[in-house]
């Protein structure tokens, strides 16, 4: 097996994702990748703890992810995020699936997610000497790092996400919107003075991508992002957002949620804009 491939399987709150990767200088090339949208995050029951038929579901999905991975004879290194470190039965599911597939499953604290997406984003930019700041939107969590050099030197992580945040409901009322406003005006916390000042964040969530593939920039600007909100919220009805071009049928319910919690955490730390990167937490997970 050549030392320079790699497969990993990111367990997330909103999609579980396997990529096989092979070294290529200082970049990866990607052999193989298979992603499901499982929304794990809105699988959790009123105990905070994730449901028995989602890990049912979890468990076959991954042992098929291991056998794709085996195709290219690797072993895939499995890394659960928000997904099982925010739920009260996080520990005993990444215990049980580990036995049962026979391969460690590792949840990633919050410290380690920030630090991984943070070095994938630095790797994915051509490790620039300059200060990063690195902003990535999960499904469960959000995190904010910043450093340079290679190394991150500060973040902080939020319980909520995309998924965890969003409202299963059709149409969309008002004061769903307002509701979630509120909640992440009470939920962001100031940055450390050891943050650089910076007008731009470099950002690497699917949620960021699609917004930007919908505004046709990879460089989003805040008025930018104001104006999809806006649209976004114009399109109560699910029917009516997935009509607009660019939409993900796969975010139609979470894109909204995404689209605030950068609107507020640009608002909150002065960012002018966001810059999308085409590195993250698996480039980093590959980095290691």
């Amino acid at each position: 097996m050549s030392q320079a491939l790699k497969a990993i399987i990111d367990i997330g709150s909103n999609s579980i994702v396997l990529v096989v990767a092979q070294r290529e200088g200082l970049a990866w090339k990607t052999l193989g990748r298979r992603k499901f949208v499982a929304k794990l995050g809105a699988k959790i029951n009123s105990d905070n703890q994730l449901s028995s038929e989602a890990q049912a579901g979890l468990s076959e999905l991954l042992r098929d992810y291991i056998n794709s991975a085996r195709q290219f004879a690797v072993e895939p290194k499995i890394f659960a995020t928000a997904s099982l470190r925010n739920v009260r039965n996080g520990g005993a599911v990444a215990k049980a699936l580990s036995e049962q597939l026979e391969t460690p499953v590792r949840i990633l604290s919050e410290l380690e997610e920030a630090g991984f997406s943070w070095r994938g984003v630095w790797a994915a930019e051509g490790r620039p000497a300059e200060p990063m700041v690195v902003v990535d939107v999960g499904g469960g969590s959000i995190e904010v790092a910043w450093g340079d050099l290679g190394a991150i030197s500060g973040f902080i992580s939020i319980a909520t996400g995309a998924v965890r945040l969003a409202q299963d409901s059709d149409p969309l009322p008002a004061q769903s919107i307002s509701g979630m406003r509120q909640r992440l005006d009470r939920m962001l916390p100031p940055l450390s003075a050891d943050a650089p000042k910076v007008d731009t964040a470099y950002a690497c969530s699917g949620s960021i991508r699609r917004l930007c593939r919908m505004a046709g920039t990879e460089e989003l600007s805040s008025e930018a992002l104001n104006e999809l909100v806006d649209l976004l919220i114009s399109k109560p009805l699910r029917r009516d957002r997935l009509s607009l071009t660019g939409m993900d049928p796969d975010r139609v319910d979470t894109l909204l949620p995404a689209a605030l919690i950068h609107q507020a955490l640009a608002s909150n730390y002065g960012w002018k804009a966001y810059r999308l990167s085409s590195g993250g937490l698996r480039w980093g997970l590959l980095e290691a």
